[in-house]
């Protein structure tokens, strides 16, 4: 049976136990989760770049879906089929957050591709990613086109 003394040293342990799990210690974590988020997130550009199927079947989920801003919809095999048909556009993402909720993480960015210098088309995207074995692999990816503010046919 505990004495005053053993209830008192207790509830120190959980009152120090408890502030130990709010200390400021989780903030770089979850800073440097963003990180690593975002090194897949350039990763999978640089592989989609170069066409390397074998590098973006490591970053894309096998459960992975696609829809681009067409509405259209891809499962990880066709995505991976696609990249020997890539043009000679070119893609540079920026304007990057990312969002971290347990396992999941959120991507929003900004995708302008160009052709020849001259922007084509700029995307705003969305990408889900889940932690696996202590890894990020993408689960699904979401493009909206931007509209040109200067065109009245855009409502």
């Amino acid at each position: 049976m505990l004495g005053t003394h053993g209830v008192m040293t207790t509830q120190k342990a959980i009152l120090f136990a408890g502030l130990l799990a709010l200390r400021p210690l989780a903030a770089p974590a979850a800073s440097h989760d963003a990180s690593g988020v975002l090194a897949v997130e350039h990763a999978w550009v640089e592989a989609a770049a170069r066409g390397d199927a074998h590098a973006l079947g490591g970053i894309l989920a096998p459960d992975f879906v696609h829809t681009n801003y067409r509405g259209q919809m891809f499962s990880r095999s066709q995505v991976l089929a696609t990249l020997a048909r890539r043009s000679s556009m070119m893609e540079t993402t920026s304007d990057h957050s990312v969002q971290i909720s347990g396992d999941v993480a959120v991507v929003h960015g900004l995708n302008t591709v160009t052709a020849g210098g001259k922007v084509v088309i700029r995307l705003r995207y969305t990408d889900v990613y889940a932690k696996r074995n202590g890894m990020w692999f993408a689960l699904c990816a979401q493009e909206t086109p931007v509209l040109d503010p200067q065109r009245a046919d855009h409502r």
